[in-house]
């Protein structure tokens, strides 16, 4: 069987919010959080780098550069809300958004090998 992301999300996704009903542990649901995050910023840097992929080098940095801050604020609009709102999910969130992006990464670095 072929682990995609999307396996990887799913499974992740569903393991925490069963542990989390049958917890009640809160930085649960910011891992959730920060496990989608992940996924959505690396589906969304993939798409972009193959978008640009047949642009001159000055063009290709100037719209990686823009796409690079929009993730970017994105990223940090959704911690900072978390982590005024929600203080006891931040940790969760923080700790799962970085492990989830390295995987994810790796992930797709793989797939592009093959």
């Amino acid at each position: 069987m072929k682990i995609t992301g999307r396996v990887v999300l799913w499974t992740g996704t569903s393991v925490a919010l069963i542990v989390t009903a049958v917890s009640n542990c809160m930085p649960l649901l910011g891992a959730v959080a920060g496990l989608w995050l992940g996924y959505m910023n690396i589906e969304r840097l993939y798409k972009e780098v193959r978008s640009i992929s047949g642009l001159d080098l000055r063009a290709a940095l100037k719209k990686m550069q823009r796409k690079f801050f929009i993730r970017l604020g994105i990223v940090t609009l959704i911690a900072v809300m978390i982590a005024k709102w929600q203080p006891d999910m931040f940790l969760g969130l923080i700790v799962v958004f970085i492990i989830s992006l390295m995987v994810f990464l790796l992930m797709k670095a793989q797939q592009a090998i093959r």
